[in-house]
């Protein structure tokens, strides 16, 4: 099965800082266990979403914001 690249750059560089800022705020402001949590799991999913370019959620949806460039 191959995964097909379904974030594109604008989409990629927002899911980087999102992730980030989410990851580092669940850090250092003292959340509850469990807004704690749920920032981390918001952080690292955005983060690898926009690493791997490829997110499940729009893949269910059909949306795809790669720009694929191909061979002439």
């Amino acid at each position: 099965m191959k995964i097909e690249c379904n974030v594109g750059g604008t989409e990629r560089i927002v899911r980087l800082v999102l992730g980030i800022i989410f990851v580092a705020g669940s850090f250092y402001f003292l959340l509850p266990g469990a807004a704690q949590i749920i920032g981390y799991a918001i952080g690292v999913i955005a983060l690898l979403t926009a690493i791997t370019r490829y997110c499940p959620l729009n893949s269910a949806m059909g949306r795809n914001s790669c720009v694929i460039k191909k061979p002439t």
